[in-house]
């Protein structure tokens, strides 16, 4: 846990305090106003006037991609190679061209009454459902039986026609220690991929345990948006670590997202997977560019950020946005919600209509966005999932927004 003056420095750093480790931050939040849930609910359905002005409603046309249209891994399914021609047209669509999505929970949780909250309250809430689910193998540790389990959903998920998301958040392979452990930031990451030492041992039994889950959606026909190693260029985890005054080389991060993806894609043959890129936006200069790790366009099939503030304004600092899709792959938002920070989060009243109306305006090359589930402080719970935020229904209604049931169940089937 870092030092009280530490978190308030950073407390508009895009730092996602998930799970345990947000516990200390979001205790500083004042408890004046705390959630309304109760109002929370009645924004969800209520008719109200939109946040944009008619001019931001106004279709703007998304750059060209020059990308290429094969995925990544050489022996990709036919239906992994159809869910990425969708995400590629996406853009050039005059309406329905923005797909929906809702993160519930990490799978050492209980994602069960996580699905019930964010899915099948919203959708009695709203009548709508997002098109993806996402969900997060593990935070810190990844266990079997909870992998399991999170498969259970996604499959189910998969088969009335939505997509599904994964991201995993796996632990420290020098320290043993969680994922936010970057006491072993010195050691050198390439242990990783040397046969023989400690964090290769670790590490591959971690991916071991992994690819038999990811196997299992494999086997059932899901095609997987694939998001390890997230936030990669923010001081956040383990795997942005190293001897580079405490932070990874470039080149060690890379061959450690290029030993997965060959170890996952040629001796796993797991070709499912959709390989998604998912920085931090730059928010201020002690996070670095979006590029500075990038692996590869080999190895990466989509490209997102990771972004928490009350309005899309910031997306672009840094030139995020734009370097990201100057790629010429898909773009997402691959984690969104409010401001957590102090006195700056909404406590339930955001109001979720802003993405899609950021995205018209300025982000158009955007194809889907997911918002994160919320967690529980000493506090306060921190609102972030659509359930428990303003105008859910009019966002998952809106003319560029695709909910579940309107992408059609043919995609990447």
């Amino acid at each position: 846990m870092r030092h009280l003056k530490s978190l308030v420095r950073r407390s508009r750093r895009t730092l996602r305090l998930h799970s345990l480790g947000v516990a200390l931050a979001v205790a500083l939040l004042p408890l004046s106003c705390g959630p309304l849930h109760a109002q929370t609910q009645t924004g969800l359905g209520q008719a109200a006037p939109s946040p944009s002005s008619a001019g931001a409603r106004a279709a703007v046309a998304a750059p060209q991609t020059a990308g290429s249209a094969l995925p990544a891994s050489p022996n990709a399914s036919p239906q992994t190679a159809s869910l990425l021609r969708y995400l590629r047209q996406l853009p050039t669509r005059s309406d329905q061209r923005v797909l929906s999505g809702q993160n519930i929970s990490h799978a050492n949780e209980d994602v069960v009454a996580a699905y019930d909250k964010y899915f099948t309250a919203l959708k009695k809430a709203t009548g709508h459902s997002p098109a993806i689910l996402g969900i997060d193998y593990g935070y810190g540790e990844l266990p079997p039986q909870g992998m399991a389990a999170a498969n259970r959903l996604l499959i189910e998920h998969w088969n009335v026609g939505g997509l599904v998301t994964l991201s995993m958040s796996p632990g420290n392979p020098w320290t043993g220690g969680g994922l936010r452990d970057r006491s072993g930031g010195r050691a050198d990451m390439r242990d990783t991929i040397t046969p023989g030492t400690e964090a290769y041992r670790r590490w591959h039994g971690l991916l071991d345990n992994v690819a038999v889950a990811l196997a299992q959606l494999r086997d059932a026909g899901v095609v997987v948006l694939w998001r390890p190693l997230h936030e990669m260029n923010g001081d956040f985890f383990w795997w942005s670590a190293g001897p580079d005054n405490g932070w990874a080389r470039p080149e060690d991060f890379r061959a450690l997202w290029r030993d997965m993806f060959e170890y996952f894609t040629r001796d796993k043959r797991l070709n499912n997977l959709l390989w998604v890129y998912a920085p931090t936006f730059q928010s201020n200069d002690g996070v670095k560019p979006v590029l500075h790790y990038y692996p590869g366009d080999d190895v990466v099939d989509v490209v997102g950020l990771d972004y928490y503030e009350n309005t899309l304004d910031r997306l672009d600092l840094g030139g995020s946005y734009r370097s990201l899709v100057a790629l010429g792959k898909p773009f997402a938002l691959t984690e969104v919600g409010p401001a957590f920070w102090l006195s700056a989060h909404p406590r339930g009243r955001f109001d979720t209509r802003l993405v899609i109306d950021g995205i018209r305006r300025k982000y158009p090359a955007t194809t889907y966005f997911v918002f994160w589930q919320g967690w529980n402080s000493m506090l306060l719970n921190v609102k972030m999932g659509l359930v428990d935020n303003l105008y859910a229904r009019e966002l998952l209604a809106d003319p560029w927004v695709i909910p579940l049931g309107k992408l059609g169940r043919d995609v990447g089937r």
